[in-house]
C-alpha cells in the first residue's frame, strides 16, 4: 500500500486507542482504518484487543483465544453487550435498593411484633439474617463498591448464629447434620501459637464452638487421587499424588479404600499422642497444608480415589 497512508493510518490508530469509545464506534473507526494497513490478520487481531477496554479485555483472558480477527470481533462486541446490560441492571438495582432495605426492616419489625411460634420464630431468624448478609452480597454482586468492615467474617458468623439457632430453638431435643465446606465446620488456627504472615479469619467452628461446646463434631474430607469439580464446572480438576508426611499417604499405604478417623478421642487415648504432631492433609479444596488437625477438626473421612460432582439434569 501507500507509504504514506500506512503511516497515517498508524497515528490514526494510535488516536483511536486513547480514546474511550462504545465498541462498536470503535471497531467501525478500527476497521476503516486498519484496512489502509498491509497487516495479516495476527497482527490485526492483536491491534484490535490492544484498544478494547480494560474489563472486556478481562472477560477474553478467561475463555478460549478467538482464532481471527473478525471472530474476536464478534467475540469481544457480544461480552461488552453482556457488560452494558449488567451496567443497566446494577443501575436498576442500586435505584431500588433503598426501598428493598426499608422493606426487609418492616417485615422484621413485622414479624417481631406477632406471637413466637415456631413459623413466626423461623421467618424473623431468615429476615435477620438476610438483612445483615446484604451488604456482602450487594458488595460481591459489585452493586455498590464498599465491602462491609467485617466482610472476611460476616458470612461465617451468620451461617453460625443460624446453626445455634436451628439446635437450641428449632430443634433442642435432635441431632442436626450440616453439610458445609470444610473450611466453614472446622475451626480456624491459633494466632497465638502459630507464627504466620497470613492473617486467618474465624469461621463458623470458631463462633460456635462456645455456644455448642462438647455437642460439636466436625468432620473433614480428603481423598488420596482422581478428580474433583464443582457440578457446574465444564472440565475436572485433577487431584495430584499427596506428600509422604500425610494422612492420604498413611490411609492408602494402609490398603484403605475409605477410611473413617476419629481425631477427638484418639488424639487422648494410649499411643494417640502422635495425631497431635503437624502433619499434611488436603481437605480444603485438595491444598495441602500442614496442621495440627485435631485442634481443628474431631474425624476425617477419606477416599482413596475421589470423583467429581455432577448434576442430576446431566445424569
Amino acid at each position: 500500500g501507500d507509504p504514506d497512508e500506512a503511516a497515517t493510518a498508524k497515528r490514526e490508530l494510535r488516536k483511536l486507542f486513547q480514546g474511550n469509545r462504545p465498541i462498536t464506534a470503535y471497531t467501525a473507526d478500527f476497521l476503516r482504518i486498519s484496512s489502509q494497513l498491509d497487516w495479516d490478520d495476527a497482527a490485526l487481531k492483536a491491534a484490535y484487543r490492544f484498544g478494547l477496554s480494560e474489563r472486556v479485555k478481562d472477560k477474553l483472558a478467561r475463555i478460549d483465544e478467538p482464532l481471527t480477527r473478525n471472530h474476536l470481533v464478534e467475540v469481544a462486541t457480544r461480552i461488552d453487550a453482556r457488560l452494558h446490560a449488567r451496567d443497566l441492571e446494577r443501575k436498576d438495582l442500586q435505584e431500588r435498593l433503598p426501598a428493598f432495605k426499608k422493606l426487609l426492616d418492616q417485615k422484621i419489625h413485622e414479624i417481631s411484633a406477632l406471637p413466637a411460634d415456631d413459623i413466626n420464630s423461623e421467618w424473623k431468624q431468615f429476615w435477620i439474617s438476610t438483612r445483615l448478609y446484604l451488604p456482602f452480597i450487594l458488595a460481591e454482586k459489585k452493586i455498590v463498591k464498599a465491602a462491609p468492615a467485617n466482610a472476611a467474617t460476616l458470612r461465617d458468623s451468620l451461617m453460625a448464629e443460624n446453626l445455634v439457632w436451628l439446635v437450641k430453638e428449632k430443634y433442642p431435643k435432635e441431632k442436626v447434620i450440616v453439610w458445609a465446606a470444610s473450611w466453614h465446620i472446622g475451626k480456624s488456627l491459633d494466632q497465638k501459637k502459630i507464627v504466620s504472615d497470613k492473617t486467618y479469619p474465624l469461621v463458623m467452628g470458631d463462633y460456635i464452638k462456645n455456644k455448642i461446646g462438647s455437642k460439636l463434631y466436625s468432620i473433614c474430607f480428603t481423598a488420596y487421587d482422581g478428580e474433583w469439580a464443582w457440578y457446574n464446572m465444564p472440565s475436572s480438576h485433577r487431584i495430584e499424588v499427596p506428600s509422604g508426611d500425610s494422612f492420604e499417604e498413611i490411609f492408602n499405604q494402609a490398603g484403605f479404600n475409605n477410611a473413617f478417623m476419629d481425631f477427638k478421642y484418639n488424639r487422648l487415648a494410649t499411643g494417640g499422642q502422635w495425631l497431635e504432631k503437624k502433619h499434611n492433609m488436603r481437605p480444603y479444596g485438595y491444598k495441602e497444608f500442614s496442621r495440627r488437625w485435631p485442634s481443628i477438626f474431631d474425624a476425617v473421612i477419606f477416599n482413596n480415589t475421589m470423583v467429581r460432582a455432577v448434576s442430576t439434569q446431566t445424569r
